[in-house]
């Protein structure tokens, strides 16, 4: 049973790091900030808004979430 354990255990570790399989393809970061986005708004919250700006200050969304703000 031990030993069982131990052949499942190093499969996990060769599929984390890419040995003997194929990895995902990573993560799309700007889809995964826009659909964050899409989320505020349809919330709609000034907390919203303002934690969406303190987590990307520099994405140009965020400037359409100052906007929405000063409004």
């Amino acid at each position: 049973m031990v030993s069982l354990f131990a052949f499942a255990a190093s499969d996990d570790a060769n599929s984390q790091t890419g040995e003997g399989g194929i990895m995902a393809p990573a993560p799309d970061g700007e889809a995964a900030v826009r659909r964050e986005y899409e989320g505020v708004v349809r919330k709609g919250t000034r907390e919203g808004y303002e934690l969406f700006i303190r987590r990307h200050p520099d994405h140009p969304l965020a400037e359409d979430a100052r906007s929405w703000l000063s409004r």
